[in-house]
């Protein structure tokens, strides 16, 4: 599972006031300030995942 992230100046209204609320209620550091967006995602993780993945698919050499 990957964090992702939270794209308020892409969101309306009423979805920035929910996900702000959803966001205050949950444990950790997520941010609130609902005038910029926040990424999560730690890219060099996903790409290890992802290579590491694609070597397990790869046929053994005989």
């Amino acid at each position: 599972m990957f964090s992702g992230g939270l794209p308020y100046t892409h969101m309306n209204f009423i979805m920035r006031h929910m996900m702000k609320k959803i966001v205050e209620g949950k444990p950790g550091s997520m941010d609130t300030d609902t005038s910029r967006d926040y990424v999560y995602t730690e890219w060099d993780g996903v790409r290890r995942f992802a290579e590491d993945f694609a070597a397990q698919l790869e046929p053994a050499a005989s």
